[in-house]
């Protein structure tokens, strides 16, 4: 269990803000994928969570407001265990650094209720304060471990010395802390899938979850269209008359080899693979019900899959044969 303690108690003025009623118009909405130390730029890894609480800016443009941090400690690459992983996120109205834009309060609750579910957190029956601070002490007396990663643009003049950026992933719910990928690794209730080898993630320096970047520009996340203009330049790609950037992302991933061939049909006495395109009747692990989804992608043991009826995206779904199944659970 981490040592430090993580409830935080909420300020007045979140409450008065109104944090009750804005909790309870996301606490149902889909995780989104996509957020200290010393950490270089353009690195991954898994950090276990220490901290999860509100706090309130000292200074500043917005001293005096609440804000969400959450932070863990490193334990994977080797080279930087021990060092922090730390993701803020303001509750409160703020503007864009030109001041021509206003991101609301509403909206930064939407995107703080989304992290706590990216390190593991049900924010499905949260309605008020108190459904925070239980969910957030939760978290800290569990500790998960997280997928996190480092970003940051190439210097500029405007930017000769560009921020290093932090983003939390996803949870990684199959990890232990002796690398190995537990039997009875706690099910996914976020409904996405991880892909792990002996524990680590398999996104090097140079590797980027480059499927979730394109969905999250496709979101339209600003942030998230740089690293892909940057490489589709790097590698030829005219981003520009993309449909999608989600379209530009698979084309990063072909071009870097991230993609496997088109499964062959069982007929030939090969394995079974699921078909980019075809529609797969699933239930993923959790609560939920059986739907029909369609494979948006394949890999050499996952795929990406949306479900038709909302267009709910799930990356890293790793198939078996077999008899065919979709992360251990058999098609139906």
């Amino acid at each position: 269990m981490p040592s430090i303690a993580g409830k935080s108690p909420v300020s007045d003025k979140l409450i008065k803000r109104g944090l009750a009623k804005a909790t309870q118009a996301h606490a149902q909405d889909e995780v989104e994928y996509g957020s200290g130390g010393d950490l270089p730029p353009n690195i991954s890894g898994i950090a276990r969570l220490t901290f999860c609480g509100f706090g309130v800016y000292k200074t500043g443009t917005d001293a005096g407001e609440s804000f969400l941090r959450i932070s863990g400690s490193v334990v994977s690459p080797p080279e930087h265990v021990g060092k922090q992983v730390m993701v803020m996120e303001p509750l409160c109205d703020t503007k864009s650094w030109d001041k021509k834009t206003t991101t609301t309060f509403d909206e930064h609750v939407k995107v703080a209720m989304n992290l706590i579910r990216l390190v593991g957190g049900d924010t499905s029956n949260m309605r008020d304060q108190k459904d925070w601070e239980a969910v957030m002490k939760g978290l800290v007396d569990v500790g998960p471990y997280f997928h996190w990663h480092t970003w940051a643009g190439k210097p500029s003049k405007e930017y000769p010395n560009p921020k290093t950026k932090q983003f939390i992933d996803r949870v990684a719910e199959n990890y232990t802390p002796s690398g190995e990928v537990a039997a009875s690794a706690v099910e996914d209730n976020t409904g996405n899938g991880t892909e792990q080898s002996n524990g680590q993630a398999e996104a090097s320096a140079d590797e980027v979850d480059w499927y979730s970047l394109g969905a999250q520009a496709t979101g339209g996340d600003a942030d998230s269209e740089v690293p892909l203009k940057e490489k589709a330049e790097e590698l030829g790609i005219d981003y520009e008359n993309a449909n999608t950037w989600e379209d530009v992302a698979k084309e990063i991933m072909e071009k870097l080899g991230s993609s496997a061939p088109e499964a062959t049909s069982e007929s030939n006495g090969e394995p079974w693979k699921p078909t980019k395109g075809e529609t797969l009747s699933y239930k993923p692990r959790g609560p939920g019900k059986i739907a029909d989804w369609t494979v948006t992608a394949v890999f050499k043991e996952t795929c990406s899959l949306k479900r038709i009826s909302d267009g709910k995206v799930l990356t890293g779904v790793k198939f078996s044969d077999n008899p065919p199944s979709l992360d251990g659970v058999e098609l139906i």
